[in-house]
This record gives structure tokens, C-alpha cells and sequence, in this order.
């Protein structure tokens, strides 16, 4: 059984296709998938007896929020301008023996976005989308 490899993430890259959008990356959220989950509890349970449940049906992918450094030379993404868009996300590689990094391919959209920074003196300025995936694509590579 190999060593798990661990990183800081310095050194991914996060870019959405259809925008072209490739800003200087502070961090993102981390990528969750959810289920519902379904409270089957009945009165007919002892008062002893644990709640019970099940598993929902669909598992949805919850929405990305990516903090970047605003670059007045680059156009944010606007929302509502592409209908659907790619965000792929890359690793680094862990272990420089591998080639392929791990990276996630999301298809959705760009639901909200600053498309011009708070302004004030000593601050870097800066920005933030959040990407709402749409579950049509959903691919994760791990790095081998």
C-alpha cells in the first residue's frame, strides 16, 4: 500500500474554460458532494429505539467559492454570461515520481461574482465567484 502524499496546494491551478478565467488563485472552498438524508422514524419505534433513516436518491455537488486577487487586467467572469462553463482544478503533484496530478473537472456555472474590488489603501485588492456545478460533469482524476 503506497504512503499517502499530502501537499499544501501550493502550486494548483483553477481555470474556467469558457470564460478563460485564470486569476491569480488565494484559495477555494473545499468540494463537497451531499446527500439527503431521509428521516424514516415512525411512531410505532420503543421510546428507546434509535431514530432510523436512508439514503436519498440524488447526491448533489455543493457550490464552489474561489478567492482570487483581482487583476484589472482581466475580465471576471460575469454572471449569467455562459450558460454553462468548465472549472477544472489542479494539484500539484505529491510525488515527482507521478505524472498525472490529481485535478477535478466540473461542469456548471458562475452564479455570483465581485466584478470590481473593495477599494482601500494597503490591501491587495481582491475578488471571489462562487461556481455552482450543474452534475452534468463530474470527473476526478487521482494522481497516479
Amino acid at each position: 500500500m503506497p504512503t499517502a502524499a499530502t501537499d499544501t496546494g501550493v502550486g494548483s491551478t483553477v481555470a474556467l474554460t469558457t470564460a478563460t478565467f485564470t486569476a491569480s488563485i488565494v484559495n477555494t472552498s473545499e468540494i463537497r458532494e451531499v446527500v439527503e438524508r431521509l428521516d424514516t422514524t415512525h411512531l410505532g419505534l420503543a421510546s428507546t429505539a434509535n431514530a432510523t433513516k436512508m439514503i436519498g436518491d440524488n447526491p448533489e455537488l455543493q457550490d464552489v467559492t474561489i478567492d482570487f486577487h483581482f487583476d484589472s487586467q482581466e475580465a471576471v467572469p460575469r454572471v449569467g454570461a455562459n450558460a454553462t462553463d468548465t472549472l477544472t482544478i489542479t494539484l500539484p503533484s505529491a510525488d515527482t515520481n507521478n505524472t498525472t496530478p490529481f485535478s477535478i473537472i466540473l461542469s456548471g456555472f458562475v452564479a455570483e461574482a465581485v466584478v470590481a474590488p473593495a477599494l482601500s489603501r494597503n490591501t491587495v485588492n481582491a475578488g471571489q465567484l462562487v461556481f455552482t456545478p450543474n452534475g452534468s460533469t463530474v470527473t476526478i482524476t487521482a494522481e497516479t
